[in-house]
C-alpha cells in the first residue's frame, strides 16, 4: 500500500470513529463512489467479503459482470503474472476464492450461464499432474460449492462434457480433486444429504467405476491408489444407488480382487475396505425416513447385494493362499 493510500485510510478510520454514521465500510464505499475503479482495488479491501455476504447492491452489480467473473477465475487457476508480487501470488487468489464461496446468486448465475467462463474454470484440469496445491485447493472449494448450491446446472454441464470426468481422474493424485469426485458421486457428508438419485444417475453411464478400479494398479502411485480406493469405498456407502449397483456387479468385484491379488500389489487392505463397505453399507437417508419406502428400497437392492456376496466368495480361496505367502505378511 502506498503512503498516500495509507494516509487516506487513516483519515477514513478517524472520520468513522468521529462520525459512526459513516459506517465501518467507508473506504470500500469510497471506491464504489468513483467513476472508475478496478477489481484489484476492491480485492485490496478487507471488507469486501463481508459486503458480499451483506449483498451490497453496487458491489454485487460490479462482481456479476462477465469481465469481473473472468478476472476472478483467472486469479484462481492461472499462475500470477508477477510471482514476486505477494498480492497477485496470495491475496488476490485467496480473496477471489472467498468471493465465490459467499454463494452470491448473481455471480453464480453469470458463471453458469456462460459456457466460456465454465470452460475457463475447468481449464485448470488441462494441466499435467501434479497440479499446484494452492490452485487445486481454490478450484476444489469453488466447484464444491457450485455442486451443492447449483446442483442441477453443474450436473447438466458435467454430463454434457464427459471429458471433464476423465480429467478429474487424471489428477487423482491431488486430494482436492479426489474430494470433488467424492462430492460429485454424492458420497461426502454434504452431498449425501442434498443430492437426489437423479443427480448422479448419469454417472452410471460413464466409465467412472472402471477408471477408479484401474487406478488401483501397481503402476500408479500409492497416493493415487489410496484416493481411488477411498472414493470406491464412499460409493459403496451410497447404496442403494446406480453407481454402487455397478460396483457390486461381478466384473467390478473381479477387477477389484484382481488388482488386490496381483503380484506387487499394495492395495489388498484398501480393496477389502471396499468389500466391507459393500457388505455393510451405511443406512441411507431414504432407508431412515418414515415414509414407508424402506422395505421397497431394501428389496430393490437385495439382488445386486447377493450377487456381490457370491462374487466375493469365489475369491476366498485365492485370498487365503495369498495371505499364507510370507511376502504377503
Amino acid at each position: 500500500m502506498s503512503s498516500q493510500a495509507g494516509a487516506e485510510r487513516c483519515i477514513a478510520t478517524w472520520l468513522w470513529r468521529s462520525d459512526p454514521t459513516m459506517g465501518p465500510y467507508f473506504y470500500l464505499q469510497q471506491i464504489l463512489d468513483k467513476e472508475e475503479y478496478t477489481l484489484e482495488e476492491l480485492l485490496d479491501e478487507d471488507d469486501i467479503i463481508q459486503e458480499c455476504k451483506s449483498l451490497n447492491g453496487r458491489l454485487i452489480a460490479f462482481l456479476k459482470e462477465k469481465k469481473t467473473v473472468e478476472q476472478l477465475l483467472r486469479y484462481l487457476i492461472e499462475p500470477p503474472s508477477d510471482p514476486d508480487d505477494p498480492k497477485k501470488q496470495y491475496r488476490y487468489p485467496f480473496t477471489a476464492c472467498e468471493v465465490f464461496c459467499c454463494e452470491v446468486e448473481a455471480v453464480f448465475n453469470t458463471l453458469l450461464e456462460d459456457e466460456e467462463l465454465l470452460q475457463l474454470l475447468f481449464s485448470l484440469l488441462d494441466q499435467e499432474p501434479p497440479l499446484s496445491s494452492k490452485a487445486a485447493g481454490y478450484f476444489g472449494r469453488v466447484v464444491g460449492q457450485l455442486l451443492l448450491r447449483k446442483t442441477n446446472e453443474m450436473m447438466q454441464h458435467l454430463s454434457n462434457n464427459d471429458s471433464i470426468l476423465e480429467k478429474l481422474i487424471k489428477h487423482l493424485d491431488t486430494t482436492s480433486i479426489a474430494d470433488i469426485i467424492k462430492r460429485l458421486v454424492g458420497a461426502d457428508d454434504h452431498s449425501s444429504m442434498i443430492f437426489l438419485p437423479m443427480h448422479t444417475q448419469w454417472l452410471a453411464d460413464t466409465p467412472l467405476i472402471n477408471m477408479l478400479l484401474d487406478r488401483l494398479a501397481p503402476n500408479h502411485s500409492a497416493h493415487v491408489q489410496a484416493n481411488a480406493a477411498d472414493i470406491l469405498t464412499a460409493i459403496a456407502h451410497t447404496q442403494p444407488s446406480a453407481l454402487s449397483a455397478q460396483l457390486m456387479q461381478q466384473q467390478s468385484i473381479a477387477a477389484l480382487f484382481n488388482r488386490a491379488l496381483e503380484p506387487g500389489s499394495k492395495v489388498l487392505v484398501t480393496a477389502l475396505d471396499v468389500c466391507a463397505a459393500l457388505l455393510e453399507p451405511r443406512r441411507s437417508q431414504q432407508e431412515a425416513s418414515p415414509d414407508g419406502q424402506s422395505s421397497s428400497t431394501a428389496a430393490a437392492s437385495s439382488k445386486p447385494h447377493s450377487e456381490a456376496v457370491a462374487s466375493m466368495l469365489q475369491y476366498i480361496p485365492q485370498l487365503m493362499q495369498h495371505l499364507r505367502q510370507p511376502e504377503a505378511a
